[in-house]
């Protein structure tokens, strides 16, 4: 294999790369560069390409673009399976509603058991839509779960991170999400079909229309409504004759039950197979586009570091007018924009000595603690995974504000509607007003403002549980 460059990988691909290698240093530490920072800082290239370009160096060995394949591999060949799973539950359902029965098919209850669970999901899709409860669609949320229990290296974990921040911050999660709800849809409905044709196809069957208190009118009214929208396709669609002869009347002439079989199998791709076929295609498109207009956001602390060293006499875009970037540039604190908010608050407790016990608060979701490389990585992990709508980070303003901890915080509130920080004094410690002040202007550099910064616990827990 060759080095990955404009030529032969996608765009998307190298920024997706870009930001699985931003994720990785930012849990282990820089990469060596050196042998390419010189030709990147002298070449005549944009800031972005720069990142890409470095890159593209560091995945000169293959291993991480290995991950990235092997993450989406592993995603294809799971919703591969759903789809599958979809389509052979369809197929049964149908054949149990049509295979097996003796008597006359009523057909009223026969579509309700073949298009009601379809009609009821979209209608909670479209709600989901307005609500964010479950955005996406309960199958897409369902297949994202999936795919998180998935056995997966430490390499491919980062890069299905990577995956889904970039997804969350084009605003194209919930598109992939619902390209998935429907496309599961769709291949259950299809299977409805097949099966239902396939039953029809092999068996003889008389249709029953049956009422206790309705008028004939009903039913001439009700099916002829339906039937709008299959006339509009040149198909056949019972006459009132034709249904007051079904009322109460199993026995019918051959005519008359082909007539209900189209009519029974019209039903299913007009109001089944066609909307979730054009959802299924609204949704790759608007999810394709999102996408393509995502860009690495040089704002962030790693980038524009990075940039820094990579181009030191030129500044990132959107810099004009702007003050030289400090010693830890600044992020988007608190600025998650993305569809997957849960509306819940977490607080979490970075390289503090405290107990849950002490921090137990109602309507917050459980305690987080950061003690270790392997604990941020994990609590990064789970924010990605369900982005919360406030933050509260405590971290003990007797430590010193390294690079890699602001680093953490700074990735960290992208996960949040908004964030603030907690610099915490322990017990029986004595003052250091030089230390919070280091504190103070590390946060404020790294993006955070002054009303996010607390140090006292009272007014930054009740911030959180308002």
């Amino acid at each position: 294999m060759t080095l990955i460059n404009s030529d032969n990988a996608p765009p998307a691909t190298q920024r997706w790369l870009a930001e699985t290698l931003r994720l990785h240093e930012a849990q282990q530490g820089p990469l060596d560069d050196s042998q390419l920072t010189a030709s990147v800082a002298m070449a005549d290239l944009a800031p972005e390409q720069c990142i890409l370009r470095r890159a593209q160096f560091l995945a000169r060995d293959q291993s991480w673009l290995n991950a990235l394949k092997d993450w989406k591999k592993h995603a294809g060949l799971l919703c591969f399976l759903l789809l599958f799973l979809a389509f052979v539950s369809g197929f049964l359902s149908a054949l149990a509603v049509l295979g097996e029965t003796t008597g006359p098919i009523n057909l009223f209850w026969a579509i309700t058991a073949l298009l009601g669970l379809h009609l009821a999901t979209l209608m909670l899709w479209v709600f989901s839509s307005i609500s964010q409860f479950a955005p996406g669609g309960l199958l897409g949320q369902a297949w994202l779960w999936l795919l998180a229990k998935l056995p997966a290296s430490p390499r491919n974990s980062l890069s299905g991170q990577a995956a889904l921040g970039i997804l969350n911050r084009s605003h194209a999660s919930y598109w992939g999400l619902s390209l998935i709800t429907h496309s599961l849809w769709l291949a259950a409905l299809l299977g409805v079909t097949a099966g239902s044709f396939l039953a029809l196809a092999l068996r003889s069957y008389s249709f029953n229309l049956e009422t206790t208190i309705l008028a004939p009118e009903t039913f001439i009214r009700a099916i002829s409504i339906a039937g709008w929208l299959p006339a509009r396709f040149n198909i056949d669609i019972p006459d009132a004759d034709t249904i007051r002869a079904t009322l109460g009347n199993p026995e019918q002439g051959e005519h008359i039950r082909r007539i209900w079989a189209s009519w029974l199998l019209s039903m299913l791709l007009i109001y089944g197979v066609l909307p979730r076929l054009l959802l299924s295609g609204l949704c790759l498109f608007l999810f394709r586009r999102r996408l393509a207009g995502f860009r690495l956001d040089l704002k962030l602390p790693a980038y524009t570091t990075l940039l820094a060293r990579l181009k030191p006499h030129s500044q990132p875009a959107n810099s004009k007018d702007q003050p030289a970037p400090p010693s830890l540039p600044a992020s988007h604190a608190g600025s998650y924009a993305g569809e997957l908010i849960t509306g819940s608050r977490q607080l979490i407790l970075f390289e503090l000595d405290q107990t849950a016990e002490q921090w137990a608060q109602p309507n917050l979701a459980p305690l987080a603690k950061v003690e270790s490389r392997e604990q941020r990585h994990q609590v990064l992990q789970q924010l990605q995974q369900a982005p919360v709508e406030r933050l509260l980070i405590v971290c003990n303003r007797q430590l010193s504000p390294d690079r890699s901890t602001l680093n953490w915080i700074a990735q960290a509130s992208w996960y949040a509607r908004q964030t603030t920080v907690l610099l915490l004094a322990q017990a029986d410690s004595s003052p250091d007003h030089e230390r919070v002040s280091s504190w103070q202007h590390s946060l404020i550099d790294t993006g955070f403002t002054a009303a996010q910064l607390y140090l006292d616990k009272e007014p930054a827990v009740r911030w959180l549980t308002e």
